[in-house]
């Protein structure tokens, strides 16, 4: 409980401190819309994150530029996100470390367990120096460009239905059924917390814990209350395993085709909403502690460094850190300091 007030508490301080299909353009006044696809529920930090990158967006450029914005999976599955705006059938979206590390294989190391320290140290890496080599990498990789990175939430944590046993150690997840994301940087996550990874669409693990099809989920506090799973669940975990970079994201030949006028009002956009992001995580994520807590639901504390060594273990020992870049790697250790 102390850690999740700590991340509230530095999220302040650090917020205080062409034209590719999914573009439109009605000529004479150069207006341009952008079509913004996310899986985020309605509600969560990232997901009101994207309503107010669209006001910002709208308010920066005088109305000459528009994010047309779609959210819940209502347009692409997280799957097909990815595809879309590598092929410029959609403009933008939100990415993460998870979902380019099959294409740029030394984002792996960034989608492993307890990767960043503190939100102050997830922020100092990617919007810093160190961020814009790694952007510069994934653009000439993926043909995609990622112009800031957000919070998506608090620590991502484990909730599990009843399966009559009390879960302390990544040895107690043996066998049990984790709903994880489709990629294989997502499954490694679940093997390395000790679980079975089943993948899953989001939209369905609400009736896959309430059916037994999986026995556990992980995510941010705010994405349990959100999809309301706690309402089929009987124990959060408070593991910590994640802080979750979430990379706002433009297809590379759309961003070209901006004029640099527009191009600044994305990116100072992207800069004001982070900060607004930042709030919301920190008022959203106690509320949703306590709104988990009020519904029944146990909360069980943990060794944390017990569930770090045994990730580490498992990244060593399946020879998984092989596409690390550790040059890259001991500068942002370093920034943790």
């Amino acid at each position: 409980m102390k850690r999740i007030l700590c991340i509230a508490v530095t999220l302040l301080l650090v917020g205080a401190s062409v034209f590719a299909a999914g573009v439109s353009e009605t000529s004479a006044q150069q207006m341009v819309t952008l079509e913004f696809s996310s899986n985020a529920a309605v509600g969560t930090p990232h997901q009101m994150g994207q309503v107010k990158f669209a006001e910002e967006v709208a308010r920066l450029s005088n109305g000459t530029l528009t994010i047309k914005n779609y959210s819940a999976g209502e347009l692409y599955t997280q799957e097909a996100e990815i595809t879309a705006i590598r092929r410029g059938t959609l403009a933008m979206t939100f990415l993460g470390p998870e979902w380019f590390a099959e294409i740029v294989p030394f984002m792996e190391m960034f989608a492993t367990p307890f990767f960043f320290q503190s939100p102050e140290h997830l922020y100092k890496t990617m919007n810093g120096e160190i961020g814009t080599e790694v952007n510069n990498r994934i653009v000439a990789a993926t043909g995609v460009r990622p112009i800031s990175t957000w919070l998506m939430g608090g620590n991502r944590e484990l909730l599990l239905r009843n399966i009559k046993r009390e879960v302390k150690t990544p040895q107690d997840l043996k066998g049990v059924l984790l709903r994880m994301a489709n990629t294989p940087s997502w499954i490694r996550m679940g093997e390395a917390l000790g679980a079975a990874p089943t993948p899953m669409a989001i939209n369905e693990v609400y009736l896959a814990l309430q059916t037994g099809a999986v026995d556990a989920v992980e995510g941010p506090l705010t994405a349990i209350t959100a999809r309301k799973w706690y309402e089929v669940a009987s124990t959060l975990v408070l593991t910590g395993h994640y802080l979750t970079p979430i990379m706002l994201c433009i297809n590379e030949k759309t961003w070209t085709g901006l004029s640099p006028a527009h191009q600044k009002v994305l990116m100072d956009a992207a800069v004001s909403t982070q900060k607004y992001v930042d709030e919301v995580v920190v008022s959203s994520t106690v509320k949703s502690l306590n709104e988990i807590k009020a519904a029944g639901v146990k909360v069980v504390e943990v060794d944390q460094t017990v569930w770090q060594d045994a990730a580490l273990k498992y990244y060593e020992d399946k020879g998984l850190t092989k596409n690390y870049d550790w040059a890259l790697l001991k500068r942002i250790q370093a920034m943790a300091k």
